[in-house]
């Protein structure tokens, strides 16, 4: 059995002097500092870009186009390995079961002392984080780290289970259409 990247790793003072700058985003722009070899531990990316044949890797500095939000939740993630501490992740609620009902209610009908309003923005609020842990995703696709998309693939799966069990709802066919379109093609979508 193998040892996780981060037991592989050899630390020497090098490794502690000056942190890899990355710069995130379209015209609003942000900075971020990190660990470099703690980066390219978990990115065959920035593995790539911080190696001495590219300026990003002699200059330690890497410019990225993405949304910094969603960068910043693959740093929460890459630091302490989870995303629950992101500043930036979208809060959603917990949809209860109707007390006394041994069916869970509908995506239509309030509970009891929720206001159909209540219940719209609770389900936009769920909307809101599927969709941005699908970024999480294309992020983590196109930095190629692979644990942390299997590990946002497990969150959404949990976020899409706990919404259904909840509130007796299935897929809607705009998450269908965006899991299957833009995920990479596997034994099971063949």
């Amino acid at each position: 059995m193998s040892e996780p990247p981060a037991k592989k790793m050899r630390l020497g003072f090098e490794n502690f002097a000056a942190p890899l700058k990355v710069t995130v985003g379209g015209s609003e722009k942000q900075d971020f500092y990190i660990n470099k070899e703690k980066i390219c531990l978990e990115s065959d990316f920035f593995k790539a870009a911080c190696k001495k044949e590219w300026s990003s890797g002699r200059d330690n500095v890497v410019d990225l186009e993405d949304d910094p939000d969603v960068f910043a939740i693959f740093l929460v993630w890459l630091t302490t390995g989870s995303i629950s501490a992101a500043e930036s992740l979208v809060d959603i609620p917990e949809l209860p079961k109707v007390p006394g009902s041994k069916q869970p209610p509908t995506d239509t009908e309030p509970t009891p002392g929720e206001t159909r309003r209540q219940l719209a923005v609770k389900l936009q609020q769920y909307r809101m984080r599927f969709f941005q842990l699908l970024e999480c995703y294309y992020l983590g696709d196109s930095l190629q780290a692979e644990n942390f998309r299997n590990y946002i693939m497990d969150r959404t799966v949990g976020l899409l289970k706990s919404r259904n069990k909840f509130r007796n709802m299935s897929f809607e066919a705009g998450e269908k259409f965006t899991i299957w379109n833009t995920t990479p093609k596997t034994t099971f979508k063949t």
